[in-house]
């Protein structure tokens, strides 16, 4: 088993996954605020078993995290007051041929989160190297990498080793890569001392600008071709591939996300009785809307999955020969999680190659 790119036929993957309803209870306020969550748990619990199902209808093998019973821990310099479900493998872990790297974020509840995939790599047999485990900070519940991400990363944990793996994007032997962040400087040299299979190169793309999550605005589907929001997105050095944009198709979601922003942050975070309440009465339907279109997994060179159907999308796609197929994921948005957030693809049947 081995894995190079990001759109080679896919044979094994992980799906993660959340805790079960009433897990949280002792750790929350009785009453709105735990039916309110443990509705979402509910929701998402379905969701993920039915992804699984579609993976697995397509030959895949998956694997799936261990959902260890969430406690309230104090460490040294922070809390964990609220460990998070094991859902979006892609943060924190990068597979590349046959060696597993593993990050830290600034995000306390994700601090014990290679205990979950513990099973799921060591079953794998890989090589699993991680980043020494840094003493964090305990910041405002609704700083997060899209909210406040900056300021954390180049002041407040500047000297932590700290890196996001959904930076990077894996391209035969190269790594494309927003260099800036999130995840501190540190981070980034870390991986490049450690990441050896392949060259980090950087994402160039005048919309991103070095910063935040690659997987959206582009993606390949096949050695030469892209599909793209607008090609904006899409580096200088990978211009002269095939590039559809799919953008005109697709709604706003960047003056959504500051609306969004501007809602979350009046409450005290993701758990807190304000953000469950505004969340369900208004956010809701966004993931069934717009939330996460061009987060996506792509199955092999002739079939993507999405996280919702998009008629006129697919139509257009089929023109170039490619199928697209969809599983709905309900609360996306609450999570922070797209299809390919919520996976991590550890092996693929494609060589190592040069593709630009």
């Amino acid at each position: 088993m081995a894995i190079w790119t990001e759109w080679d036929k896919l044979t094994d993957v992980i799906v993660g996954d959340c805790h079960s309803p009433g897990s949280f209870d002792k750790l929350l306020p009785p009453g709105k605020t735990t039916d309110n969550f443990n509705l979402i748990l509910e929701e998402t619990k379905e969701d993920l078993v039915a992804l699984t199902d579609k993976l697995k209808s397509y030959g895949c093998t998956v694997r799936r995290p261990d959902t260890i019973p969430p406690v309230h821990t104090t460490l040294s310099s922070f809390d964990i007051k609220m460990p998070n479900s094991p859902m979006v493998p892609r943060d924190q872990y990068l597979v590349i041929n046959e060696t597993i790297y593993q990050t830290y974020t600034s995000l306390t509840d994700r601090y014990f989160d290679g205990h979950s995939f513990y099973n799921c790599f060591n079953d794998l047999g890989y090589n699993w190297i991680a980043q020494p485990s840094p003493q964090l900070a305990d910041l405002d519940p609704t700083t997060k990498w899209w909210n406040g991400g900056k300021q954390i990363y180049q002041k407040i944990l500047a000297e932590k080793v700290l890196w996001h793996t959904a930076t990077m994007y894996k391209a035969g032997d190269k790594l494309i890569t927003n260099t800036q962040g999130p995840g501190t400087q540190k981070g980034l040299e870390w991986c490049k001392k450690n990441i050896t299979e392949v060259e980090i190169v950087a994402n160039d793309s005048p919309v991103m600008n070095g910063w935040g999550h690659i997987d959206h605005g582009f993606f390949f589907v096949n050695d030469e071709t892209i599909v793209c929001d607008k090609k904006e997105w899409v580096p200088s050095y990978l211009q002269d591939k095939q590039l559809i944009e799919i953008g005109h198709l697709l709604k706003d979601h960047m003056t959504m996300l500051e609306d969004y922003k501007k809602d979350f942050n009046k409450t005290e975070g993701m758990h807190s009785e304000q953000w469950l309440e505004t969340y369900l009465d208004k956010w809701r339907g966004y993931d069934q809307e717009i939330s996460f279109d061009t987060n996506v997994l792509v199955l092999d060179h002739n079939c993507i999955l999405f996280s919702r159907e998009i008629p006129e999308l697919f139509k257009l796609l089929k023109q170039y020969e490619i199928d697209c197929d969809y599983v709905p994921i309900r609360h996306g948005t609450y999570w922070e999680a797209g299809i390919h957030c919520l996976t991590l693809d550890v092996a693929r049947a494609g060589l190592r190659r040069k593709i630009f």
